[in-house]
């Protein structure tokens, strides 16, 4: 086996996403050759299976732009092994649209003709606008269109011209019971096109130009049941299922418009499960269709990589797929967006009563909002950062610092160096006073924790220098405050606070390792320097994730693509550590939280993506989302709940120098920042969050027990 082909391991029951084992020996494959996209129908008591084939001597998977072409096979089981007859669609002379190649095929019936839809490309046409080189073959225009038999065995008559004219790629067909036919396509950016025709044959007029515009999805498949439309794609980047590559389930009442998200939204993995227990872990597994008998779905059939061949594999499907409604892992109802103010630059937000009028407001930069209408008072400066898109505050924590009953804020900046406090001065509506504590160096964030176990808050800055924490040793009649130096120049991106050995004190969490806390209260902090987590988030969470006793780490890429987690194990060496992945769909994940949003008092894990943490980082401009993560302790797996998906900034300047928040973004977009405040805002008794970023200031309300209110008491943000 190759070192792209995973282990097959053993499992105790069947795909929890309603697929079932298959026999080792299935499904449809060529000696030498690749074998791609298969599609299949059944014809009397015969499966025949319409699949692209190229020679092994090509490349996987670039040899299919000069050399793909369709091939049917046959098989008497739905699951094979297939026997090749002949094939279909192959090269023809230059003045074809698909002289060149064929790929992509799906097979239908329409009335008494069979229609094969597909992709083909000439030997001169080239794409517009594309970045590969002019002389490559993927600079060849693919575009879609279809060959017709009045049998399944021909004789086959290839379109002259193609039905969509445009660049288009994986066609999917669903055909009415009036002969009217719906064509779902994409272009070479993954924009998803719905064009709709009386027949099969065209004219087509686009009806949706945009089917999903929060991610990226390509490889479909077309289907009905109960009175909707359902749609099978490959969620390209993850942006849906929160893995990369998984199959995604959307559903739609009218088939054209208003596209959501299928509970179980995950259609198939990359896992097949054979029938002797074993499964095998694709490396790809792609171009889903499905077998349909008499109007009942059977079989899912990908096209499928192992690190070295590749294949058409039908798997069988429980009878109830998609499962209804009612089967849903996921019921909850979607939480409310509530516009705070979106126009606010401000990254930093914090929740607390500021006013004493038993209402919990807001508070994010210069100014804080008054609940419940949202007045906004703005009370302080902030200065603009050395790159203009910055504001320097980064932090705006509540924490009653000097005693008097009312809170005050923690703050601190990058651009500044500086970390101090806010003072409320009493009369909320006028002008706060800033006290400065200490300049360490510049910021990311910070976080107020009790680092020492006296019962008292401190504030840890997240510094790119030194390693510091800040003791609150005195609140009247004068406020004072201990600086403890942990370490020179230990700082970086991350940080966390939380009991990594067991020995009952807080250790400090970076990038590249951990401090631990000395017994002693003035001792020495010994640094073990047993991982590299990159810029990582603040904070990097200190958590018993899987319940074995030992905290593991949870952590977020905070200016690259990645959610995941440190697993602590101890072994006879000592301590080790394993990395797990726990979303790879989204960028920027650069604040986590900690909270018990469904009231059970066991909290789940929060995150989104932090707005245009750098204009130019990877997926910057993408869809924006708030996401919560259960981990299923028994499955030893991660469930992944959207609280809120944004819209991606597609007219976003190519160049990052040209980027800004509030113009590149749709208006409302929300997303983080440097932080997301948990209280229970319209005191219903349940926790809400508040989420600030450079495209402005939301609050989501949890509906877990919206209506429901009881008497005011306010509470302040929680801070991990």
């Amino acid at each position: 086996m190759t070192a792209l082909l995973a282990p097959l391991i053993l499992l105790l029951a069947h795909s929890p996403h309603g697929t079932l084992p298959v026999p080792a020996k299935s499904g449809f494959r060529m000696e030498g050759y690749f074998v791609w996209c298969g599609s299949a129908i059944k014809v009397g008591n015969e499966y025949h299976l319409f699949a692209a084939r190229w020679p092994k001597e090509t490349k996987f998977p670039d040899g299919y732009f000069e050399h793909s072409e369709i091939v049917r096979a046959v098989s008497r089981n739905p699951l094979g092994p297939y026997q090749f007859k002949e094939v279909v669609v192959g090269e023809r002379d230059p003045r074809f649209w698909d002289s060149n190649m064929a790929h992509n095929p799906t097979i239908h019936r329409v009335g008494g003709t069979y229609v094969l839809f597909y992709i083909g490309s000439d030997f001169q046409t080239k794409r517009l606008n594309s970045k590969t080189p002019p002389n490559a073959p993927a600079s060849l225009l693919r575009r879609v269109g279809y060959a017709t038999a009045p049998a399944i065995t021909g004789p086959w008559t290839r379109s002259e011209q193609p039905a969509i004219p445009t660049e288009s790629n994986n066609p999917a067909l669903l055909v009415k019971s009036d002969g009217s036919v719906q064509l779902l396509y994409r272009d070479s950016s993954l924009r998803t096109f719905l064009a709709t025709a009386r027949s099969y044959a065209g004219p087509y007029e686009v009806v949706n130009d945009n089917v999903w515009p929060e991610s990226r999805i390509e490889d479909f498949y077309f289907f009905t049941k109960g009175g909707r439309t359902f749609l099978l794609s490959e969620d390209n980047v993850g942006g849906i299922t929160g893995h990369p590559r998984w199959g995604a389930l959307l559903v739609s009442d009218n088939g054209v418009d208003r596209w959501r998200r299928f509970e179980p939204v995950i259609g198939y993995d990359h896992d097949i499960e054979f029938d002797n227990g074993e499964v095998m872990h694709a490396v790809r597994r792609e171009r889903p269709q499905l077998i349909i008998d008499k109007g009942r779905i059977t079989h899912l059939i990908t096209a499928v990589y192992d690190g070295t061949d590749t294949w058409s594999q039908p798997v069988p499907l429980a009878p109830d797929w998609p499962p209804p409604v009612s089967a849903s892992v996921d019921t909850r109802k979607p939480w409310k967006k509530v516009d705070l103010n979106p126009t606010s630059p401000f990254e930093a937000v914090g929740a607390a009563d500021f006013d004493g009028d038993g209402d919990t407001d807001v508070f994010s930069g210069e100014q804080w909002y008054e609940a419940p209408q949202w007045a906004p008072h703005k009370v302080r400066e902030v200065a603009v950062g050395a790159n203009p898109h910055y504001r320097d505050d980064f932090a705006n924590i509540p924490l009653d610092v000097n005693a008097d009953g009312k809170p005050d804020l923690v703050t601190c900046n990058y651009f500044g160096k500086y970390v101090g406090w806010v003072e409320n001065p009493g009369d909320a509506k006028k002008t706060w006073i800033e006290h400065e504590i200490d300049r360490p160096g510049a910021s990311e964030t910070c976080r107020v924790v009790d680092v020492n176990g006296d019962g008292k808050p401190d504030i840890v800055p997240n510094t790119n220098n030194v390693v510091v924490w800040y003791e609150l040793v005195a609140r009247k009649p004068e406020v004072k405050w201990k600086k403890h130096l942990v370490s020179e120049n230990g700082g970086g991106h991350g940080l966390g606070v939380g009991d990594v050995d067991g020995d009952g004190r807080q250790d400090l969490v970076g990038p590249k390792g951990w401090y631990q806390q000395p017994a002693a209260a003035d001792g020495p902090w010994t640094f073990h320097a047993e991982f590299d987590l990159g810029k990582a988030s603040v904070p990097i969470l200190v958590r018993d994730v899987d319940g074995d006793g030992l905290a593991d780490l949870i952590w977020g890429m905070g200016h690259d693509v990645g959610l995941n987690w440190l697993q602590q194990k101890k072994t006879d060496a000592g301590r080790a550590w394993k990395k797990l992945e726990i979303d790879t769909s989204f960028s920027q994940p650069h604040t986590l939280l900690w909270a018990d949003l469904d009231g059970r008092g066991i909290p789940v894990l929060v995150t989104g993506k932090r707005i245009y943490a750098h204009e130019g980082e990877t997926g910057a401009t993408d869809a924006p989302g708030i996401y919560a993560y259960r981990f299923d302790r028994k499955r030893s797996r991660w469930n992944k709940q959207v609280l809120y998906q944004g819209k991606a900034a597609l007219e976003a300047p190519q160049d990052p120098q040209l980027r800004w928040a509030l113009k590149d973004f749709p208006r409302g977009t929300a997303g983080t920042g440097l932080d997301i405040a948990a209280v229970d805002m319209d005191a219903d008794g349940d926790i809400d969050l508040v989420c600030p970023g450079k495209s402005g200031l939301y609050l989501f309300e949890n509906p877990r027990l919206t209506g429901k209110a009881r008497p005011r008491r306010p509470t302040m943000s929680a801070v991990q």
